[in-house]
């Protein structure tokens, strides 16, 4: 129930803002071109208190989403006098520049925001920055029964060329239970792979079962964890677990997910020495899948970026840009049915 009001709440407030600052795009223009306003309000239903400035009620209303201008000689259904301050007694063009201003001060606005996002420097995980190279394959996933392997990497999806990992995941998440193709090169050489990523959850996203490599180095544990009480420490690189060598953190989760209440045996390298233990997986709840866990965390590396001014508002121009291709991506499949609605 807390999670549902927080998103209620949530919902409110960002379409309060937006709304708001479209209704005032067109407040500030109808008012450039001296049409008078009637009424600027935040929210809407009954006022609940404000003030007159001019020929303007300013007021703030009952229901806080969104707000609303009211401009002299809008409603063509009302009396009109033909006086020049009337909406509809305004040339076609500046009636045009008020409509468009509400959505353009949309853009504005999160221009705004995510210029000052970035200007604050952001941090991200290094490995959604790097090439997509495969560090571990999830065993009984759609990419564990065609021609991938750890190591390779995947350069293009459907023809779309790949820099990131953040990129690939995006064309996957997208993708559920539709075909793709996968441009990979590796051992086995330069390859066309087709797969079928699972549609799972309420909005079909798309599962693949490819993860990015992840060192087996220990960052952390949760305080009490069976991981604690066997002796792993923060630090430790994992070496063997049950005699099965490990290359990679997600083998590891792999292996005790499987182990639940069973002693397990594993190597770590801790000061340049090997250390041996044996931890007992707790058992997660059946509602949680039931699987072992150790309570340990993987180790983290990431990059922070700082911008200047204009370089901040050159990445929000990008982030801009892409995030609305991506939508209009995601419409595009919905409409054309390769996106379930």
């Amino acid at each position: 129930m807390f999670n549902i009001g927080t998103n209620i709440l949530a919902l409110v407030f960002v379409l309060g803002v937006m709304i708001f600052v479209h209704e005032f795009g067109h407040f500030a223009t109808a008012k450039f071109f001296k049409i008078r306003v009637e009424v600027f309000a935040f929210g809407f239903g009954p006022r609940l208190f404000g003030f007159r400035r001019g020929h303007t009620d300013y007021r703030v209303c009952a229901l806080p989403l969104g707000g609303y201008v009211k401009m002299k000689g809008e409603d063509p259904d009302e009396s009109l006098e033909g006086d020049p301050d009337e909406y509809l007694s305004r040339p076609k063009w500046q009636r045009l520049c008020i409509l468009v201003m509400g959505p353009a001060m949309n853009v504005v606005l999160a221009l705004v925001l995510f210029t000052i996002v970035f200007l604050g420097g952001v941090t991200v995980e290094s490995w959604t920055e790097a090439p997509v190279t495969i560090g571990w394959i999830e065993p009984d996933s759609p990419a564990s029964s065609v021609d991938l392997q750890p190591g390779d990497r995947v350069t293009a999806v459907d023809g779309e060329t790949l820099e990131t990992w953040q990129e690939f995941q995006i064309r996957v998440l997208i993708s559920g239970g539709q075909e793709i193709q996968l441009e990979v090169s590796g051992d086995s050489g330069q390859r066309t792979v087709s797969v079928t990523p699972i549609a799972i959850g309420p909005s079909d996203q798309g599962y693949l079962g490819v993860l990015p490599p992840f060192p087996p180095l220990v960052d952390r544990l949760t305080e009490g964890s069976p991981g604690e009480q066997a002796g792993i420490e923060p630090g430790d690189r994992f070496v063997a677990v049950n005699g099965q060598e490990i290359r990679d953190f997600s083998q590891v989760q792999q292996i005790i997910r499987a182990r639940p209440k069973m002693p397990t045996v594993i190597a770590v390298e801790r000061n340049g020495q090997t250390v041996e233990l044996t931890a007992t997986p707790a058992r997660l709840p059946e509602e949680q899948g039931g699987f072992g866990y150790l309570g340990i965390w993987r180790s983290i590396e990431t990059n922070r970026h700082q911008y200047s001014f204009f370089g901040a508002v050159g990445r929000a121009l990008s982030e801009m840009k892409r995030q609305v291709l991506l939508v209009g991506e995601i419409l595009g499949r919905i409409f054309t049915g390769r996106m379930s609605v």
